[in-house]
């Protein structure tokens, strides 16, 4: 699954990689500080930048043929509908007429979608096709925004500089595995909490009871890879983690002595500041029932289903409470088995326009160069 994220000409040169320095005193030695005094008055939480790149906004049941929705994304509102031929489409929410808003009383006729103020109607290419009227058609188009269909989910592209898609989301193949199960939430907080935590060895322990928990990463090809190794009930269990930008993630998880399989994929949306919307797909895989006849398979995937979606929404609700009251100071102070961590700040930056706030770690925190390549 090769994703290639081109550099823009606007865009800075990549960070080189940090190197431990020698002489830093072992972490064990400093001394602790002494806390900050705060006398401003309110939420000092600061408030993020949004990053370019691909984003959730319904997963594909949602959007049925014939269907119109409204959908916030980053304090704005955009329309999606589906035409009766099955094509999604994602559109500024603003006839181009006289201003009507789409989503409000806008249909679908075939292939059109329809005005609700004056009835003109505009074709899946976006141009008006049909007005009801006399005369010659109306030079006048649709605002379309990208979109993809991928993993039963639709995305469109943001970039705040305006410029077109510059790579692409992988479609992964799940024949065999079990129907999808899907979780969506609705979180205050950061939008950023879901990748953040991808590269959160002590999280895995202290909030999912991951004991032991091993982990490493590394960039690839402009994605960003985790590996985590860690013992759950016992058992020795394995996640591989591909971080495709700062919004989506595919994880992989291995428990080995069962035979058993998840494929995890998660999709982060800022919907305003310090509101956003996560998109989990969860799908399974038995290594014994594929010894079985598929008519035997398909009921036991179909019984899991729904144990699927719970894991999924329980996992993520272990996190919510610390998600909705987290803030982001924008320097952290990482210890030295956080190194991940700190090589994800600086990966991240790469799909902000401006300067995103990170980490300005320490010399024990620093990735080493293994790490960062």
């Amino acid at each position: 699954m090769a994703v290639l994220l081109k550099q823009t000409e606007t865009e800075a040169p990549p960070v080189e990689p940090m190197h431990v320095s020698d002489a830093a005193p072992p972490l064990r030695t400093r001394q602790p500080v002494a806390a900050h005094m705060q006398c401003l008055p309110g939420d000092a939480r600061p408030v993020l930048p949004y990053p370019n790149g691909w984003f959730a906004v319904c997963f594909s049941h949602e959007l049925k043929r014939g269907a119109v929705l409204i959908r916030p994304l980053m304090e704005r509102e955009i329309v999606l509908y589906r035409t009766q031929s099955g094509l999604a489409r994602v559109i500024e929410p603003y006839c181009p007429h006289m201003g009507a808003h789409l989503g409000h009383g806008g249909r679908v006729e075939a292939e059109n979608l329809v005005c609700p103020f004056h009835h003109l109607q505009f074709g899946p290419e976006g141009g008006c096709v049909h007005t009801g009227r006399p005369g010659a058609m109306p030079r006048m188009a649709l605002t379309a925004r990208h979109v993809r269909e991928r993993n039963g989910v639709i995305l469109t592209w943001v970039h705040h500089e305006g410029l077109p898609p510059s790579w692409e989301l992988p479609t992964h193949d799940m024949s065999g595995w079990s129907r999808p199960a899907y979780v969506h939430h609705e979180q205050d907080g950061y939008f950023q909490n879901s990748g953040e935590n991808s590269v959160d060895v002590i999280h895995f322990d202290t909030i999912h009871r991951f004991r032991q928990p091993e982990m490493s990463a590394r960039v690839v090809d402009n994605m960003l890879e985790v590996r985590l190794s860690a013992k759950l009930m016992g058992r020795p269990m394995m996640l591989h983690l591909t971080n495709y930008d700062a919004a989506t993630m595919y994880g992989h998880f291995t428990v080995p002595s069962l035979g058993l399989e998840a494929v995890v994929q998660a999709y982060s949306t800022p919907n305003a500041r310090l509101r956003w919307s996560l998109r989990i797909v969860t799908t399974l895989k038995v290594e014994r029932f594929a010894r079985w006849p598929a008519g035997v398979r398909s009921a036991l995937y179909a019984l899991m289903k729904p144990l699927a979606g719970v894991w999924a929404d329980r996992t993520a609700g272990q996190d919510t409470s610390v998600w909705e009251h987290r803030g982001h100071s924008g320097s952290f102070k990482l210890m030295a088995d956080e190194r991940p961590a700190a090589l994800y700040q600086r990966w991240v930056q790469q799909f902000y326009s401006c300067d995103f706030p990170g980490v300005n770690p320490s010399a024990t925190d620093r990735p080493s160069q293994e790490e960062a390549r």
